[in-house]
């Protein structure tokens, strides 16, 4: 009998350990999600040119012109 009631424990532990795994990926997950939501509302926010001070800004390394001297127009 003692056998089998060490095994209930071991199983019991082992429940909540994975319980307690699945709630932090849970959270990560919701983190992670309100993250990526508050970045598209800026990335929507800057598409719609609600943002202040959005002008022309140099790209480095750019192949486009010989120099990297020119810049793209952001709007």
């Amino acid at each position: 009998m003692p056998r089998r009631h060490a095994y209930l424990w071991k199983e019991r532990d082992r429940a909540r350990r994975a319980a307690a795994a699945e709630q932090a990926h849970l959270t990560t997950t919701a983190a992670l999600a309100n993250n990526l939501a508050t970045q598209t509302q800026a990335v929507a926010a800057a598409v719609n040119g609600t943002l202040p001070n959005v002008q022309a800004m140099p790209i480095a390394n750019c192949s486009q012109s010989g120099n990297n001297n020119h810049t793209h127009q952001q709007s």
